[in-house]
């Protein structure tokens, strides 16, 4: 009984979808309580049914049965058989955040089974006491138990009118044998569909008992999606030594053939599509395709190999145009350049809109991982979010969503204290975490902020050398003694302290718990945002807390380039960093040029700005100014050096590039981040670096 490729995938593409409006739902119930819609409550069940019936379909039997146990909690809490509780909802989107991390799992390994998945589901078996709570429930839940009832009677004359209409349309004596089985839940799902203007259709097999039926019903879904149709449900029963599994399914497609389901299951349409212009709306609205990254990723590569073509081809026709007598077809060789131009900017951009997902996809299951941690380490948290409308490109949010999980988890774990502990510093007894993301030139900057008691680097230091007597190759690089680690005046030497805790096995915690403390993750973080060609930084201070910064550049194969010469060299750097470029003469007491301590700076609108050059960048060497006139980019900064002057001879173009990452190896070469390929004048290709405008920044400070 194993599921087929083309199986899984889909299972896994609706499973994704899925799991993230549910953990919204849930996240809405949390705000409204104790209050909470019956609608959002049956929706969530709805959702919950769909998933039980596509896990066991494709023989995920485990996650099969957490899914069944959810449904059945909500369930009661529809039927008034228990209260709605804050933990259980928490529970809830605790145990849907393992589920989905482990059918990611799944879906990279492609698993025909869940053997793998341990999830503890125990709380949400409902006790004696809490299946009689209704009996002891305050006033206003009794309300509100007694309101959804009343609506629940109220819909059921609905669901009855509607199921001997679908009756009448359909005389078959099979079909109203099953319309008749199905229950209030089942009528209500295809009522809401009706209501939503599609087409429904029913289709139905039968198996014997002695039949492989799991492995019959699997195939007949496959075939079923292959015809171009949505399964929504599937419900199954038993007639006497058969079992039946009925499939309520919906065209995805307007022109659908009836006719090529019957070769796969006997069909009905129990409900024709109402031809309006609000259905065909609402039709329109639900219509989507979801493509693999992988698949992207081909077609961006795609356009950066007709970028670079395109250049080479703008380059030798400049040069013949300038060599030939041409005359009349110049400009109309240059306006079809330009329009091939203008129509790979259109598809680039349309491309990067399919790649890019909303920020808060990931943030929002950081908020999920705090409280969980916070309720495991019984610490109270206050979390506060700000992110706006920011996107990111979908492979990057993959990518870093562990790491983020990881640095949200030390947060809590290492950062805030306990309440008794925050009470007697003089703190409020809640603990504050702040999730903020913005955008910044061309990066994404991500920032989890605590106000714990910050990091301690004594602390640190004593552990660090400790530890560090069974690693001396580590200790000839960081040090062996806590001098090392100070400066002349004694302060500590912070950054260097916090880069002991990206050391591999390295942790402050004397034992590991349910949230950290096993020292296998910041030098993973640290590892997996430098391979985005991003950074994590550190900042804290004793008794006030900690903030990680992660800075990742934005995801863009095909980027707008200032390319310039230093030195007869040609390198470059993204537009995007780009504030201004100015020419500054040494004799100009307006922007004369001066060492603060012991580097050289320019003077620009009362503003005083550092300089730097490609010598310092790659190799090390001290800036010299050796001509009276000098041409430098101004570029965005960061910190106390919010902008930066990078001295350059001479601007030789601005353009798309397509830009490419170093391998393992080239990577490691000082300053630069990746490349891009230019059309040199004698028409051959040249390697042109890209400076990594990260690293700028702590060249100079």
């Amino acid at each position: 009984m194993v599921a087929t490729e083309d199986l899984l995938r889909i299972y896994f593409n609706e499973a994704e979808e899925l799991l993230d409006t549910l953990l919204d739902d849930l996240d809405r119930l949390k705000e409204v309580l104790p209050d909470y819609d019956p609608d959002l409550i049956n929706d969530i069940i709805r959702k919950f049914h769909t998933l039980k019936g596509n896990s066991y379909s494709v023989g995920y039997t485990k996650i099969g049965d957490i899914f069944h146990k959810l449904e059945d909690a909500f369930v009661g809490i529809r039927d008034g058989k228990f209260s709605i509780s804050e933990k259980l909802v928490f529970d809830t989107s605790s145990i849907l955040t393992k589920v989905k991390e482990s059918i990611e799992i799944l879906s990279a390994t492609r698993e025909s089974r869940d053997d793998i998945v341990d999830i503890d589901s125990s709380v949400l078996d409902i006790s004696e006491d809490e299946k009689s709570s209704r009996k002891t429930l305050d006033a206003f839940q009794k309300d509100k138990i007694q309101k959804a009832e009343n609506e629940k009677m109220n819909i059921k004359p609905q669901i009855s009118k509607f199921r001997e209409e679908i009756i009448l349309k359909n005389p078959d004596n099979n079909l109203r044998k099953i319309i008749e089985s199905f229950d209030d839940h089942e009528m209500m799902q295809i009522k809401k569909l009706a209501d939503e203007g599609k087409t429904v259709l029913l289709s139905f097999v039968k198996f014997s008992m002695d039949e492989d039926f799991d492995l019959g019903a699997k195939q007949t879904m496959e075939n079923i999606k292959k015809q171009g149709f949505e399964i929504v449900s599937i419900f199954s029963n038993v007639e006497g030594e058969h079992i039946v599994f009925n499939f309520i399914i919906v065209p995805t497609r307007e022109n659908f053939d009836i006719n090529l389901l019957q070769n796969i299951a006997k069909t009905y349409e129990i409900w024709r599509e109402k031809k309006t212009a609000v259905a065909s709306k609402v039709q329109a609205q639900k219509l989507s395709l979801r493509v693999g990254i992988e698949d992207v990723e081909r077609i961006m590569n795609i356009i950066g190999d007709m970028v670079t073509a395109k250049n080479a081809l703008q380059s030798s026709l400049t040069r013949v145009i300038e060599t030939s007598k041409i005359v009349e077809s110049d400009q109309r060789i240059r306006d079809s350049l330009d329009e091939i131009t203008r129509r790979m900017k259109e598809l680039q951009d349309i491309i990067l809109e399919v790649r890019m997902v909303p920020i808060s996809e990931i943030l929002k299951g950081i908020v999920r991982d705090i409280e969980t941690a916070a309720t495991q380490t019984g610490k109270l948290v206050e979390i506060e979010q700000k992110w706006g409308n920011i996107e990111i490109d979908a492979e990057i949010a993959r990518k870093i969503r562990n790491s983020l999980l990881h640095i949200a988890r030390n947060a809590v774990a290492h950062g805030i204290e306990n309440p008794e502990e925050r009470i007697r510093v003089g703190k409020s007894p809640k603990g504050k975490i702040k999730l903020i993301a913005e955008k910044k030139g061309g990066y994404t900057i991500i920032q989890i902020v605590d106000d714990g008691k910050g990091i301690d680097p004594e602390k640190i230091i004593r552990k660090y050398l400790d530890w560090v007597k069974n690693f001396p190759e580590i200790g000839k690089r960081f040090g062996n003694t806590e001098d090392e680690f100070k400066k002349p005046d004694g302060s500590w030497i912070k950054e260097k302290i916090y880069e002991i805790l990206f050391l591999p096995g390295f942790s402050t915690k004397d034992a590991a718990d349910k949230s950290a403390g096993r020292g296998a993750g910041l030098d993973e973080v640290k590892k997996e945002i430098e391979s985005l060609k991003g950074k994590v930084e550190i900042s804290s201070e004793m008794g006030e807390g900690t903030s990680f910064t992660v800075k990742i550049p934005t995801a863009k194969i095909i980027v707008e380039v200032v390319i310039f010469l230093w030195k007869g060299k040609k390198y470059a750097i993204p537009l995007s960093s780009v504030i201004r470029s100015d020419v500054f003469y040494t004799e100009n007491p307006v922007e004369l040029t001066k060492r603060i301590q012991g580097r050289k700076v320019i003077s620009v609108g009362g503003k005083e700005i550092p300089i730097v050059s490609i010598d310092e960048i790659v190799g090390g060497e001290k800036t010299e100014i050796k001509d009276n006139r000098f041409l430098v980019l101004i570029l965005e900064g960061e910190g106390k050096n919010t902008e930066v002057g990078l001295i350059v001879e001479e601007i030789l173009d601005i353009k798309d590039s397509v830009m490419k990452n170093f391998d393992e190896e080239m990577i490691k070469i000082r300053g630069i981040s990746a490349i891009i390929e230019e059309i040199g004048s004698d028409g051959r290709k040249e390697i042109v670096p890209v400076i990594d405008v990260l690293k700028i920044p702590y060249l100079i400070s």
